[in-house]
């Protein structure tokens, strides 16, 4: 078996991967987590069944196959195009076709990811799609064959009881399983101008019924989603796989997709429910589906509707959508059409997770923007340059003192007189005279007060400025990347995959991780520059901050809130 993720490092990745774990995607993070990092596989459900035959059946049909369709895959025979030996029929991100099945009969799905043409965050995409056709020929959603010179064509069938969940053409440009299709056949058809991303949805309740969903996206379009919309997604998968389960983001509204989540009987998200949230979702339930009363009850002035408290006001960061976020600068100030000012800021949390917000001017909580409000540039106050400081006054230098007399030296006092002092013959000799180097010493042992303190105070490293849950005014780099780098090189060095489990023996049980990570920081700390860390709920950033804190000058340390 080849494992995704193997001691938190992801091997590959594959296109269906990101979309299950994007939440732009309707995907969900801890489902992902689930079955790749702990490896509690899924099981095959008889829709996924069915979809399985129906693909095999097509496959061989467009490979110059002689068995006929059957009536669900039938139905879309005229949206296919003609087939031939010079489609790609389940042809490999790879650029190889699909190996024959294993010995148990089992489909290969994996090959190594170092042979992908499709890359993200630095990790290969292992994956077969459907068709890939070269021709520059195609089939139109209504049947039409178009010629498109430059263009090159994939398509990918989906199976579905029902057509109400077949994606619009505008929605295959933002999907990451065809846009990675996009990347792969840009690759590897490098005079194609633009590339057709297809769906051609069969129903498998009813009347077999096929619909294809089409569009058309040029190779820079699709370079640039893949930059904005995988790669962070890609980075992000990495920081997870070397996460624990507690922090690791679920989406309660992808428990329902596709058939439902396999593990909703142990997820962290349903166990964290309490009975009162469940008290409050039934009163909620009961009063929408409750039928209006013919008359009113006579009561005595009381309501007798159950009370349901307000949700709890949300100031969580807000995501904001492309449009603006691509419009606007870091750092800088921006006026609304509801005469708001806030200054754009974009970080990524502890776990990875890309966040946009708007902070309001004079502070405050962030505040939602809508995808198709302006943003106006707000320029910086002119300050004037202050004058010059006047000129000191030119004083002429005073004279010399007058030298002062030649005073002859004082003849030397004489010598004290020689006192001898009559000793008995017996008596023992005299101590010899207290010396410097016989002075006694202070305590047992132990220097001075002034010199232990010398000893001790650490050395400041210069230029570094820490801001912990806060953000300044100008530039500035997330210190999660050196939080990072600095704990991989403790587990490389102590041979563990995370140093708050190492085993009873090791140098770093029983919390003594804490003082190897804060001595570890303070000998090889990050280069000069001004840093921002995000310590809430990250006990790792907590410890490398608050070491660094004791490395900074006074001032260039600033903690919030």
């Amino acid at each position: 078996m080849n494992h995704t993720v193997v001691e938190g490092v992801i091997q590959h990745l594959s296109v269906s991967q990101v979309s299950a774990f994007n939440v732009a995607e309707s995907g969900c993070e801890l489902r992902w987590f689930y079955a790749k990092v702990l490896g509690r596989k899924e099981p095959r459900t008889a829709s996924t069944t069915k979809g399985t035959e129906v693909h095999a059946e097509l496959d061989h049909y467009l490979g110059g196959g002689s068995t006929p369709l059957g009536e669900i895959a039938a139905a879309g025979q005229r949206l296919l195009p003609h087939p031939g030996k010079d489609l790609f029929v389940e042809y490999g991100l790879n650029d190889r076709p699909r190996p024959p099945p294993d010995a148990n009969g089992e489909q290969v799905n994996y090959f190594p990811a170092s042979q992908s043409l499709v890359q993200a965050g630095g990790i290969g995409f292992v994956g077969f799609g459907d068709v890939f056709n070269p021709r520059e020929e195609h089939v139109l959603p209504d049947g039409t064959l178009v010629h498109e010179p430059g263009v090159v064509e994939v398509i990918d069938h989906k199976t579905t009881g029902d057509l109400k969940w077949a994606k619009q053409a505008s929605e295959l440009v933002k999907s990451t399983q065809m846009v990675g299709y996009g990347v792969f056949l840009a690759k590897k058809f490098p005079s194609a101008k633009a590339v057709r991303l297809s769906h051609i949805y069969y129903t498998t309740k009813g009347t077999p019924t096929a619909v294809k969903r089409s569009a058309i996206v040029t190779v820079a379009e699709i370079a640039e989603t893949w930059q904005k919309r995988v790669e962070p997604v890609a980075e992000k998968m990495k920081v997870v796989a070397r996460m624990l389960e507690k922090n690791v983001e679920g989406n309660l509204n992808a428990c329902g997709n596709y058939g439902g989540c396999p593990h909703k009987h142990y997820c962290r998200l349903h166990q964290d429910v309490s009975p009162f949230t469940r008290f409050k979702m039934g009163l909620l339930k009961n009063r929408v589906s409750a039928p209006a009363a013919s008359a009113p009850t006579p009561t005595n002035g009381a309501s007798t509707t159950p009370w349901i408290p307000p949700p709890p006001p949300d100031h969580s960061p807000r995501f904001f959508p492309d449009l603006v976020a691509s419009k606007a600068t870091q750092g800088q100030s921006y006026r609304f059409s509801t005469g708001l000012e806030g200054m754009f800021l974009s970080t990524v949390d502890f776990s990875g997770q890309l966040l946009y917000s708007f902070m309001p001017k004079g502070g405050g909580k962030p505040f939602p923007v809508g995808p198709d409000e302006p943003i106006i540039p707000v320029a910086p106050p002119v300050v004037a340059a202050p004058p010059p400081p006047p000129a000191p006054p030119v004083v002429a230098a005073p004279p010399p003192p007058p030298a002062p007399p030649v005073v002859a030296a004082p003849p030397p006092p004489p010598a004290p007189p020689v006192v001898s002092v009559k000793r008995d013959a017996d008596a023992p000799p005299p101590p010899p005279p207290l010396t410097a180097a016989a002075a006694p010493k202070r305590g047992p042992g132990r220097p001075k007060k002034e010199e232990a303190v010398a000893a001790a105070a650490p050395t400041a490293a210069t230029g570094l400025t820490l801001y912990v849950n806060a953000f300044p005014n100008g530039a500035w780099v997330d210190l999660q990347g050196y939080i990072v780098q600095v704990t991989n090189e403790l587990q490389e060095h102590f041979a563990v995959s995370d140093i708050r489990c190492a085993a009873d023996d090791s140098p770093l049980a029983f919390a003594k991780w804490r003082g190897v990570l804060a001595a570890a920081v303070r000998e090889g700390p990050p280069a000069p520059g001004i840093y921002v860390a995000f310590t809430k709920g990250n006990e790792l950033a907590e410890i490398v901050a608050t070491a660094l804190g004791g490395l900074c000058q006074p001032g260039q340390f600033v903690r919030g809130v």
